[in-house]
């Protein structure tokens, strides 16, 4: 027999929420999954049915009484000759909200959340609920979660959009959209999820200028990020170093020297012990040594000499040295 042999793929598992006697449904990308406890489940799990919609199975359900279940799921591939298993963990609550299903809306926007920060940790942040989300909406937010998880990310992102074409009128659901877009580096989508919450009450508003920020510098829209950096700087915010680099270096750019100084200033204030503050202190020298609009030769020499003091390793260190000796040897006034 030519047939590859079958092989049983680990089972990847997932939670999700219900409610006692509301139908709902599970979603797996692709056509060929089975409910595979149809005959042996408890007497609570009514199988209801199954249909394919774009490349999905959706297998629906209804469970009669409150408590924690686990459906188990299979897809098998003839062709490959393995066997794939997924674990459903459904937490199913007596009573649906009257409200638009906040409690379904929370858990899913938390597995939403989860699966889009950058640094693996779980947003715990307060979770503001729009009741103006319709159930729609909400299915559509546990479908994306769904793809997610089964690692389908630009297809959560393009279900996201479709359901909400402009923002959500919702800030937690508007900064996980954000995120997601930003991590498949789809900035104009993100920005204008960003763009959502500026108005939202805190702490959405900060997030959004940074993530406006960080969007409009990878999409080289300076003129917006110096507008909203002036903005972050009006309510106590500070952009990262690098940002305050590229902002500073488009002034240079532009001629506006003093404003370039300024911005190094700031980030000096700000990061004194951050490991690029030796770029920053060149930065500082060589706009104080070589723009006319400034021109303060002392203060460069301050600058140079920083960085031959503490920062022998500096990639700036040999050129800090040398202008550090020009200046003294040709602005006596100032040795």
């Amino acid at each position: 027999d030519s047939r590859p042999s079958d092989t049983l793929l680990p089972a990847t598992e997932r939670q999700q929420t219900a409610f006692v006697n509301q139908p709902f449904s599970v979603i797996h990308v692709g056509n060929a999954w089975r409910y595979v406890d149809a005959e042996n489940s408890d007497s609570a799990i009514n199988y209801l049915s199954k249909t394919l919609e774009n490349g999905q199975s959706r297998i629906n359900f209804r469970i009669s009484s409150p408590g924690r279940y686990r459906l188990q799921f299979q897809n098998q591939d003839a062709l490959l000759g393995s066997t794939e298993q997924s674990i459903v963990a459904v937490r199913v609550l007596q009573d649906a909200p009257l409200n638009g299903n906040d409690a379904l809306l929370n858990e899913n926007r938390d597995d939403l959340n989860q699966s889009v920060e950058a640094d693996g940790t779980v947003d715990d942040s307060p979770r503001a609920i729009d009741e103006a989300l319709s159930p729609e909406d909400i299915a559509a937010i546990d479908q994306a979660a769904n793809l997610r998880t089964a690692g389908y990310q630009r297809e959560a992102l393009e279900l996201l959009q479709q359901t909400f074409p402009t923002t959500s009128g919702d800030p937690t659901v508007n900064r996980a959209i954000a995120q997601l877009a930003e991590s498949l580096q789809e900035y104009e989508i993100a920005q204008r999820f960003w763009e959502g919450n500026r108005l939202a009450p805190p702490p959405y508003p900060s997030e959004a200028r940074a993530g406006i920020l960080r969007n409009a510098l990878q999409q080289g829209d300076l003129p917006t990020a110096h507008l909203v950096a002036q903005e972050m700087f009006l309510n106590g915010e500070t952009p990262t170093i690098n940002e305050l680099f590229q902002l500073a270096e488009d002034r240079i750019q532009n001629g506006a020297y003093q404003a370039a100084a300024r911005l190094y200033e700031i980030a000096d204030t700000q990061y004194p012990a951050h490991p690029l503050r030796d770029r920053l202190l060149w930065g500082l020298g060589q706009l104080e040594e070589r723009n006319p609009a400034l021109r303060d030769m002392r203060k460069a020499l301050g600058y140079y000499s920083e960085i031959v003091a503490q920062y022998p390793l500096s990639e700036y260190w040999e050129m800090a040295r040398v202008r550090s000796s020009y200046i003294r040897r040709h602005f006596f006034d100032i040795r």
